[in-house]
């Protein structure tokens, strides 16, 4: 243990706004807040290292900061995205896994089955042509939005179709041209400012039809950007992984999203945070050499009063 140096000490600058709020005793783990008065001028996020005492089976990164154009599209320039259950959390939570389940396009694998079904040219695909309805589908499909534990709220909604209006956000949408165009299937994301597609949801009301949705997504990916993109899936299934989807760092994930800020992180670096159960106070500790942590912050938009 050694004396705090200045740029570590950055990053704790709101060291009062981090507080224990929870635990879950079967993980080991504490679950903490990193909340910033709202007078503040700027959105704040803990380095994604910090999720969860930095185990890589646990996802959860923080409370808040509150859903908003700003705070969600910052978020994912560093793989971090909202998660929680809206009928019952009284704030967001953030996740930033550091294992990733992906799919680079041109790894993509068709099935027998599929290319069958592909070539029997029942199904038509589109992009970003329904995204509202997509999203909407994706939200209340086969009762979803009355499940516990549904995550796609309302709010959710209308953050990312005005991202998508901005072309932050995309759609995949899968047409019946044997049911009167009817929509089937799609998924939505978001799309960063290099070209690769952070999958969010997807859905089908006939078999297969999301599965035709994401193999149209990585071929068009493929044709016009060539290797080196990928799509983030997120949630490792028996189905995505026989596509292709496998699992990455968040070091080799940053690096691939959001190069620039890939380059601000030493990828051996173990970020020198612990909780101590004793106490239950934050204790930083120092390692041999000087850590270069990130302060993740965004501008947060000034609230007028008439």
């Amino acid at each position: 243990m050694r004396e705090i140096d200045e740029t570590t000490a950055n990053l704790f600058d709101h060291l009062d706004a981090l507080r224990i709020i929870g635990e879950d005793r079967a993980a080991k783990i504490y679950i903490y807040s990193f909340l910033v008065p709202e007078d503040s001028d700027e959105y704040w996020f803990p380095d994604p290292r910090m999720a969860s005492g930095n185990d890589p089976d646990m996802t959860l990164l923080c409370y808040g900061p509150e859903l908003s154009e700003e705070s969600v599209s910052l978020s994912y320039e560093y793989g971090i995205f909202p998660w929680f259950g809206y009928q019952d959390a009284d704030m967001p939570r953030w996740h930033a896994p550091l294992d990733r389940f992906v799919l680079f396009p041109e790894e993509i694998h068709v099935s027998h089955s599929m290319r069958t079904l592909l070539n029997g040219r029942r199904y038509k695909v589109s992009f970003n042509k329904a995204f509202p309805d997509v999203i909407e589908a994706c939200r209340t499909v086969d009762g979803r939005d009355k499940m516990d534990g549904a995550w796609l709220s309302n709010d959710i909604k209308e953050i990312y179709s005005r991202l998508s209006e901005k072309g932050k956000a995309g759609s995949v949408e899968v047409w019946d041209t044997h049911d009167g165009d009817r929509l089937v299937g799609g998924l939505y994301g978001i799309i960063t400012d290099n070209g690769n597609f952070i999958g969010e949801s997807m859905f089908s009301r006939v078999p297969s039809a999301s599965k035709v949705a994401l193999i149209a997504l990585a071929r068009k990916m493929a044709e016009e950007s060539g290797n080196g993109r990928l799509i983030d899936l997120q949630i490792e299934t028996p189905h995505l992984k026989s596509m292709g989807g496998r699992h990455i760092g968040y070091y080799d994930y940053l690096s691939i999203i959001n190069p620039e800020k890939a380059r601000m992180i030493d990828p051996e670096f173990i970020l020198p945070f612990r909780l101590q159960k004793e106490d239950r106070q934050p204790t930083i500790e120092i390692t041999d050499f000087t850590p270069k942590l990130l302060r993740i912050v965004a501008p947060r938009p000034r609230k007028y009063e008439e």
